[in-house]
């Protein structure tokens, strides 16, 4: 008799977990729908339910806040030609000066060549959020890029000793950057190796 006792009250407990989830996920909803209307337009009622749920309303705006900075961090900005001009120079000046100068590339120098990036404004995972379609790019007829070219010339120049790449498109070994000099993160997908054999 104890164990069904037990049992029905781990049940009791679970239902009042479950309605209190509900009325939770219900609240919730409300809030987001009130802080979606201009504020001229809330009526008391609203006012009322946004006092009542300061931790909720607080949660909401501070992700709202995140989203809206990560679309900032998206945006691409153009500076002005003076601007330009001086970045230009420091890179320049740092270029010359380095030691030994590794460049890092990304998804970003190849989508001149029509391969997607992932977070840009056209990229693989911003398409598929706003439920955009995906184009399917043939990488194979994929060219260097003037961005590739330019990083093997400052290689051949001897101004870059080395490239890091999160890539596998193989465009920074198609535009004559050798081998030696690259690190492909991700590896290369024109590149087969056997995983039993040594390298």
């Amino acid at each position: 008799m104890a164990g069904v006792s037990q049992r029905e009250a781990r049940k009791a407990a679970d239902r009042r977990e479950k309605r209190a989830l509900e009325e939770q996920s219900a609240r919730s909803k409300l809030v987001s729908r009130i802080l979606k209307k201009p504020e001229e337009l809330r009526t008391k009622e609203d006012l009322a339910v946004l006092a009542g749920c300061v931790d909720t309303v607080q949660a909401m705006e501070k992700r709202k806040q995140k989203r809206e900075a990560q679309k900032r961090k998206l945006e691409e900005v153009l500076d002005e030609p003076d601007e330009l001009k001086k970045k230009i120079k420091l890179l320049v000046t740092a270029v010359q000066e380095a030691r030994y100068l590794v460049i890092y590339s990304g998804a970003g120098i190849s989508t001149a060549a029509s391969i997607p990036d992932y977070r840009g404004p056209n990229g693989v995972w911003t398409s598929l959020q706003s439920g955009r379609a995906v184009s399917a790019t043939d990488l194979s007829e994929a060219e260097p890029t003037l961005t590739h070219m330019c990083i093997a010339q400052l290689y051949k120049e001897k101004l870059v000793q080395h490239v890091v790449s999160q890539n596998c498109d193989g465009l920074h070994l198609r535009s004559s950057l050798p081998r030696k000099a690259l690190s492909e993160l991700h590896g290369n997908m024109y590149i087969e190796v056997c995983t039993y054999c040594a390298p």
